[in-house]
């Protein structure tokens, strides 16, 4: 593999995937461009023609289109593979916030060339629950991983209906595609009640301190937002572990 530094124009790269980015990104790019170049691989198309693959920059390709820019700063890899694109897709997310889609493809590239769920979390820090979260993308409904795709919905939503009945996803994907957006309101009106939920919580001791029942409560709640959110038990618990140090201060 090799590695060249040189400003790309922005009609040799791909369509980029995943959330639109902010308009404070957009504004900054638009005043004072690109300042940390994004990472692409050079593939040659059906065609013979020359193309650029996002590895990592998504957001910052984005923001360069909508400010009208012409060129972008690029780390541009030569001769590399997909399997070696992959892991560098996903090695470099890990320093962010997450691009699902990006993240999804990266993974069934490296399980497509032999790299089972245990190297794949060994190679990119990932933990099991954020594999499998990835994973859940893989039953999506075509429309709505397009929609997350294109950035219309987030991945929350995209999460949440990952995990309901075909059918319902194709009732949905219908209203994607009908109004142009799904919100999680309409997605919680179709989603199984959570009747069959346990009624009683389980008791949580700290340090041999059991936590009280309106702490207990409130604690409970706030984790069921963040599971239907998508978001993963390590990232719930260094959140969690950052606030109780905060209110110590």
């Amino acid at each position: 593999m090799e590695i060249v530094d040189r400003e790309v124009a922005l009609s040799e790269i791909d369509e980029t995937v995943g959330p639109r980015p902010a308009e404070r990104l957009v504004e900054s790019v638009r005043r004072n461009g690109v300042i940390v170049p994004v990472i692409l691989a050079e593939r040659v198309d059906d065609d013979g023609e020359l193309r650029m693959v996002i590895v990592d920059g998504n957001r910052r390709v984005a923001a360069a289109r909508a400010a009208k820019l012409d060129v972008v700063p690029g780390r541009v890899l030569q001769q590399v593979s997909d399997p070696e694109m992959a892991n560098l897709t996903l090695v470099t997310n890990s320093f962010r916030t997450s691009n699902y889609v990006t993240e999804f493809w990266a993974m069934n590239e490296l399980q497509r060339s032999g790299v089972n769920r245990q190297k794949l979390a060994e190679f990119t820090g990932m933990t099991p629950s954020t594999i499998t979260t990835r994973e859940l993308l893989a039953e999506l409904d075509r429309r709505i991983f397009i929609g997350l795709s294109e950035g219309k919905i987030g991945p929350s939503i995209a999460l949440a209906v990952a995990r309901l009945d075909p059918e319902i996803q194709r009732e949905l994907g219908d209203r994607l595609v009908r109004k142009g957006r799904l919100t999680k309101a309409e997605v919680d009106a179709v989603s199984p009640s959570r009747s069959d939920a346990p009624t009683e919580l389980p008791e949580v001791d700290t340090e041999g301190r059991v936590l009280p029942d309106d702490l207990q409560y409130a604690l409970v709640a706030i984790a069921r937002q963040a599971v239907g959110r998508g978001i993963n038990e390590e990232t719930w618990g260094e959140a969690a572990a950052r606030a109780f140090r905060e209110a110590q201060r």
